[in-house]
């Protein structure tokens, strides 16, 4: 997405880490806007919720807006935290096929919103300051 902020270098600063065993709902809520930007409609990220939490999709929900969505944020918020984290692998796998930046997107999102956690690839690996970074990298 070329937005005016990337075109110009503009960047929030890092905020400082403070979420790493645990899912906000500002999170939750990033990561279906995420899913929808990569091209996933509301009932394909219902299918992968449902299959997280070994649930069937409510089969009277046919309109993916409002119905299937409003579906999808219930499921979300009925994931345990590392169940959402087990969701953005999943979706990294998916989105890796639509040409959208999903890991970079994500990985912006966590740096803004002070997770600790960072995407490499499709897997979560834990994210640090620079310091720790580096001596993850080393050891």
């Amino acid at each position: 997405m070329d937005t005016f902020s990337r075109r110009h270098g503009l960047n929030r600063p890092d905020a400082d880490i403070t979420v790493r065993y645990e899912a906000p709902d500002d999170l939750r809520h990033a990561v279906v806007a995420l899913a929808y930007q990569c091209g996933l409609n509301p009932s394909d990220l219902r299918g992968v919720l449902c299959s997280i939490l070994y649930r069937t999709p409510d089969r009277s929900n046919w309109s993916e807006f409002p119905n299937v969505d409003g579906e999808v944020r219930d499921l979300i918020s009925d994931c345990e935290w590392f169940e959402i984290y087990d969701l953005i692998e999943l979706l990294a796998q998916s989105c890796e096929r639509s040409g959208v930046d999903f890991s970079g997107e994500t990985n912006r999102m966590f740096r803004i919103k002070g997770v600790g956690w960072q995407l490499v690839g499709t897997r979560l690996e834990v994210r640090g300051s620079e310091a720790f970074e580096l001596a993850v990298k080393e050891g």
